[in-house]
């Protein structure tokens, strides 16, 4: 599918924690500029009833609560920031997921942090780029340097950056002619 817009798309960026003022900050200039959609930021209340794995939250609650916010805003997608470790039933962690259907995605802060700050934005940076990816229907991506690339751990994140590959940024310019 594609989308096609006079104006440029609009991200609503939702804290879950209030700690995140500084990250989720930066975030939202980085995201704005890289992928030239208006970036709108708020903090939210986590949703009242997040199912738990021992300290870890299931990354899906999260995102009913994201798509109506999204809705209720008119914003084009959503994605949510929180300090949780997330889960999904079927993999030990996830750094985040998105549902393309519901235009929201969420990330976990928690196995992204660094002693060096820039490190830990680029980690953030390179997981929401991702997860966004995915609402703008990229599937994951064969190439190890394209943010796009499946990571089931941080040397993978580390590793392939916040940027697409040649193939995926044609597909995403192809989407959002704008």
């Amino acid at each position: 599918f594609s989308f096609y817009m006079v104006n440029r798309p609009t991200l609503l960026l939702v804290s879950f924690d209030e700690k995140n003022e500084l990250i989720t900050a930066d975030l939202r200039k980085e995201l704005a500029t890289y992928l030239k959609f208006q970036v709108i930021f708020t903090e939210y209340d986590a949703p009242r009833f997040v199912s738990s794995r021992g300290e870890q939250k299931y990354a899906g609650d999260f995102l009913p609560t994201l798509q109506w916010l999204r809705k209720k805003g008119r914003y084009t997608f959503s994605l949510g920031i929180v300090n949780a470790d997330l889960f999904v039933p079927e993999l030990n962690f996830v750094f985040g997921i998105a549902n393309q259907q519901m235009g929201a995605a969420v990330i976990s802060l928690h196995r992204l942090q660094s002693k060096e700050y820039d490190f830990f934005l680029r980690r953030a940076l390179t997981e929401s780029v991702h997860e966004l990816g995915h609402l703008f229907g990229l599937p994951h991506c064969k190439d190890p340097t394209c943010v796009m690339f499946f990571s089931d751990a941080l040397p993978d994140t580390d590793r392939k950056g916040y940027r697409f590959c040649n193939h995926c940024s044609a597909i995403f310019s192809k989407t959002f002619a704008f």
